[in-house]
């Protein structure tokens, strides 16, 4: 859906902009999470 690449998106943003080693991790971990749930959908669900 258009809302799950947005958070996607912002995942990665934020993933480059952060100086905190810990904050990029999981900033990392959570755009992978999300493209994961991402393309693990039905692909005609929507966007």
């Amino acid at each position: 859906t258009l809302a799950v690449k947005l958070l996607f998106s912002f995942s990665l943003f934020f993933s480059q902009v952060s100086l905190s080693p810990r904050r990029r991790a999981l900033s990392l971990l959570l755009a992978g999470a999300v493209w994961c749930w991402w393309w693990l959908q039905p692909i005609g669900g929507g966007d």
